[in-house]
């Protein structure tokens, strides 16, 4: 969860109220298990609608059972949603991930909430999941005992171990694959070795170019380098191309690491910054490490207009994609590689997006950042989008591993349950 790491008590009148707020998350939080033989999505054929129409069917009826059972109603206010998607391995994932969303959230609408306008949070996770069969698993809470819970988890960070001391395995196209990457902070010493990668690919780079200039003037010439101390065995282009491969690769991962290494700031739930975080800054009760957005990682986009564009004038979406597109073709991002899946945290701050429904907007974010990066090769595992006080009217996206987004998850539940003991 980044540099956040502060645990802040202030007497036992805070502590009372937080664990009353436990106490109505307990009763008030809706869990659902939602099962079908494949993902469900949107149609694009006549006969895909008929597939989609009974998988509809099938897991409206499995919310209406599962709300009959626990004798729920719809939730009126303002609601957080999470999604954890549990795909099969064979699942080809034609749909992105958004698509897939979007058919679950339009189920919620009417049967969980009057208004899927009402979601203020979302959180998206995409896992595999342990059989053929697909598993959505929906976690539902009014938006104001969420932002308890998040405040929460950062209050008592300190105290919780978010971290596996053993991280278990992911697969991906039936291959176990460690799930370290983005577990681990980028730091001076990564930051050396990755400069040091980038200095040998300089100097191959320049031998290169000597070696192509040469042959250019007398193919027939004995290539005589200018090779650098230290550095003799470049003077065989078998050594150089098979370097210059594994550098490039390792540089590209390394810069990857660096723009997805960000956490979650205190901030950045719905509604106000909390009491507890206020009292810390004024009495200085604990070192509270706020971000800012002159990360590399992180993008600053114009809200959507509350008005289709005009004519000639382009739509959100170009605009969007226009700021993506520009980073993506800029040095260093286009040779980031991932070594994992990332998330994006999409924050609407201020008044943008105000009358438009999170989840659509959030598809035009993630739609055009996998098409400006699609070079990149980024695998989106999950994405959280909110609405967020702030003085300023934009929209700020956070690129980081899929992991640390499941790790601010685990860690609102062990807050929880540490409160609860």
């Amino acid at each position: 969860m980044g540099d956040n790491l502060v645990m802040v008590r202030f007497g036992r009148e805070i502590e009372h109220v937080d664990f009353l707020n436990v106490l109505a998350a307990d009763r008030r939080e809706l869990r659902l298990t939602l099962t079908t033989d494949r993902p469900l999505r949107h149609p694009k054929t006549s006969t895909h609608r008929r597939k989609v129409a009974r998988l509809r069917a099938e897991v409206s009826g499995q919310i209406a059972a599962q709300l009959d059972e626990r004798s729920r109603r719809a939730f009126r206010g303002r609601i957080a949603v999470e999604l954890r998607l549990g795909l099969p391995v064979r699942e080809r994932h034609d749909a992105s991930l958004p698509a897939i969303v979007k058919a679950y959230v339009d189920l919620l609408n009417g049967a969980v909430v009057f208004d899927d306008a009402r979601i203020d949070h979302l959180l998206v996770l995409r896992q595999p999941a342990a059989g053929d069969h697909t598993v959505v698993l929906a976690r539902c809470l009014p938006v104001s005992i969420f932002a308890a819970e998040y405040d929460r988890a950062f209050r008592l960070l300190a105290e919780l171990e978010t971290l596996p001391s053993e991280p278990a395995p992911r697969f991906i196209d039936g291959v176990p694959v460690e799930r370290t990457w983005g577990l681990d902070r980028f730091d001076r010493y990564a930051r050396e070795v990755m400069v040091e990668e980038e200095r040998l690919l300089a100097v191959i780079a320049d031998l290169d170019c000597q070696h192509d200039e040469q042959i250019e003037d007398d193919a027939e010439a004995d290539v005589d380098l200018d090779l650098p101390s230290g550095f003799e065995e470049f003077a065989d282009p078998g050594v150089r191309a098979g370097a210059r491969e594994h550098l490039r690769r390792s540089v590209g991962l390394a810069r990857g690491e660096q723009f997805t290494d960000q956490g979650f700031d205190a901030r950045d739930r719905p509604g106000e910054s909390g009491l507890w975080l206020e009292r810390a800054r004024t009495e200085q009760a604990a070192c509270v490490l706020e971000l800012n957005d002159a990360a590399p990682g992180c993008f600053v986009l114009p809200g959507p207009p509350e008005r289709s564009a005009g004519g000639g004038e382009p739509g959100w979406a170009e605009v969007i994609a226009g700021v993506f597109t520009q980073r993506a073709s800029e040095w260093p991002w286009r040779v980031a590689r991932f070594g994992g899946p990332l998330a994006l945290d999409i924050a609407f701050r201020g008044g943008a997006g105000r009358r438009s429904d999170l989840d659509n907007a959030a598809r035009h974010v993630l739609r055009e950042f996998e098409r400006a990066f699609a070079a990149n090769a980024p695998q989106l595992g999950g994405y959280r989008v909110y609405r967020k006080r702030a003085s300023s009217d934009d929209v700020r996206v956070r690129v980081l591993p899929a992991v640390r987004l499941e790790l601010l998850s685990r860690a609102m539940d062990d807050a929880r349950a540490l409160l609860r003991a």
